[in-house]
């Protein structure tokens, strides 16, 4: 059970990361909720958290992400 978990875990972020590297502006909770994964918007605040904590996204302001060079070079995403 754990390792489903952890795989769900994972993909989610995963999908979110994609998203905003191909996102053609800046996502928010909403965005990612609407267009990327069933969830509630505390679940999708921790994964756009998360992902900014270890360096994928960046914060734009209260409301805002963007994906960050790390991540544009990952997926071959020239920066916007």
């Amino acid at each position: 059970m754990a390792r489903d978990e952890s795989k769900n875990t994972f993909e989610k972020r995963l999908d979110i990361l994609i998203f905003a590297v191909h996102s053609n502006r800046n996502i928010t909770v909403t965005d990612v909720i609407d267009c990327v994964i069933e969830t509630t918007r505390m679940t999708a605040r921790k994964c756009l958290n998360d992902l900014v904590e270890i360096g994928y996204l960046e914060k734009v302001d209260i409301y805002r992400y963007k994906a960050s060079a790390k991540s544009n070079e990952l997926f071959g995403v020239k920066d916007a």
